[in-house]
């Protein structure tokens, strides 16, 4: 997914409760048509440990990919 934010926008969105261990790295990004453009990703500074969930924040994801109208199929196996 690929959002268009300003700086303000998302240093509010990522100083939400919960998400202090993530961090942005910059990236270039590709389009499925082939366009390319630079970015920031937001990723965790330590992968969870296995078998780790958060089920809060699934429910949440599931919402947003079924909004934005990502498959079902897809949307169900987000844990």
């Amino acid at each position: 997914m690929a959002f268009a934010l300003t700086h303000d926008e998302l240093g509010r969105l990522y100083s939400a409760p919960g998400l202090e261990q993530y961090r942005a790295e910059a990236i270039i990004a590709r389009l499925l048509d082939g366009e390319t453009f630079p970015a920031l990703c937001y990723n965790l500074l330590e992968a969870p440990n296995a078998g780790e969930t958060d089920p809060d924040y699934a429910a949440r994801l599931r919402a947003v990919l079924s909004r934005l109208g990502f498959p079902p199929g897809y949307v169900s196996s987000v844990r």
